[in-house]
């Protein structure tokens, strides 16, 4: 008995390390387990339909509300048209936190979170419009993005949901591009500053349980860092050449992290500098086209060297 017991502890041991390295979750842990049970068709089907009909229903939620609201929008006052807006998120937000506590309507959560931080976003902006109306408005978006923000970190510091991850990384950011446009910084540079500190965050998130936010995460930082350091290095030569090396270093790190949509980017940067350049330097050259060949079949031939040297040393 008591060698069954210690081979179980071991066996735990083992599946806790496996869970934590590979940033599992214990809903997908769970998944994975009932595959083998003859319920786990109808449980899987089941959860799909439940979550296809609470995105549906709160779509039509929404389209109601917001029909609703503009219909009676200009003979609403300033406080009315806040408590419109503003209240609408809060409710929603108190009905989604009010759905985990029961597994039937678990699924609705992520929908009425988005729906609320949508309403309590524009409630925001709409006081800021009805009682502190101004001319600077990154100074409001500052206020209005830093403020959904912390309330999305305090939230899942709280309830740990995946969607309040995507809601912190949006309004965080989105609070960053703000505060760059209020200082009035380039906007190649500040798509740079945002694209490399999102790529940063996002490889962060990208190892724990809510790695399922990171793959649109991935293609937008990875966007915005390709198209920052073409802004900034544009028709400047030679340093419009380093753009090959910003590409190659996307494709890197998507293959470091094992990431389709940071790979993908990088691929596309890559050859949209490899146009820009044939435009720019080669638009008449012949060789230049048969320079890239090479080039490729040069690249093609070391990885293959590299993984057969791979396999020897492994």
């Amino acid at each position: 008995m008591s060698e069954r017991s210690g081979n179980s502890t071991e066996a735990l041991d083992r599946i806790a390390a496996i869970v934590e390295e590979h940033g599992l979750s214990v809903e997908e842990v769970v998944e994975r387990l009932d595959g083998g049970s003859g319920d786990a068709g109808a449980g899987r089907n089941e959860r799909l339909i439940r979550r296809i009909l609470a995105y549906l229903g709160a779509i039509f939620v929404l389209a109601g509300t917001i029909t609703a609201v503009n219909m009676f929008w200009d003979d609403l006052g300033s406080a009315s048209r806040v408590i419109a807006s503003f209240g609408t998120g809060l409710s929603a937000l108190v009905l989604a936190v009010a759905t985990l506590r029961d597994k039937r309507y678990e699924a609705a959560s992520t929908p009425l979170l988005l729906v609320a931080a949508l309403f309590q976003t524009s409630g925001l902006f709409v006081f800021l419009n009805e009682y502190f109306g101004g001319d600077d408005p990154a100074l409001g978006a500052m206020a209005v993005f830093g403020v959904m923000g912390l309330q999305s970190l305090l939230l899942f510091a709280a309830i740990r949901r995946t969607s309040m991850v995507f809601l912190s990384l949006f309004f965080g950011f989105a609070f960053l591009a703000s505060v760059l446009a209020w200082l009035d910084v380039d906007d190649g540079f500040g798509a740079l500053v945002i694209g490399i500190s999102g790529l940063l965050v996002s490889w962060r998130v990208h190892e724990t349980p809510h790695r399922s936010v990171t793959p649109p995460a991935f293609f937008v930082f990875g966007a915005l860092t390709a198209l920052g350091a073409f802004d900034l290095v544009e028709g400047q030569f030679p340093m419009d050449f380093s753009l090959a090396g910003v590409a190659a270093a996307l494709i890197y790190a998507g293959v470091v992290a094992r990431s389709r949509s940071l790979l993908v980017t990088g691929v596309l940067a890559m050859l949209g500098f490899l146009g820009y350049f044939t435009n720019e330097y080669f638009a008449d050259m012949l060789s230049w086209p048969v320079a890239l060949i090479l080039m490729g079949l040069l690249m093609l031939g070391l990885s293959s060297y590299a993984l057969k040297l791979g396999r020897r040393m492994g």
